[in-house]
């Protein structure tokens, strides 16, 4: 499974891309599963927007179904 970071300083906007590789993503393999990881503190805020930035770039509804976001610290569990 690959692994890839997008990060930067919190002023820049970086769902745009975040979106884009998700649906990018799901178009090369439809049964591919997205973990998206945020910080604890923006975690529900994060989903919210993400789905709808999903919603708006993709024809489908699909992306939307097939991927999670978890705060940092379920890694550690």
């Amino acid at each position: 499974m690959p692994l890839k970071f997008m990060y930067g300083p919190a002023s820049v906007d970086h769902l745009d891309a975040v979106a884009e590789t998700i649906i990018e993503l799901q178009q090369q393999q439809k049964q591919r599963k997205i973990y998206y990881l945020v910080p604890n503190h923006i975690k529900f805020q994060s989903e919210i927007q993400l789905l709808q930035k999903l919603r708006e770039k993709s024809d489908s509804a699909s992306p939307v179904l097939r991927k999670r976001i978890f705060k940092f610290y379920r890694l550690a569990g």
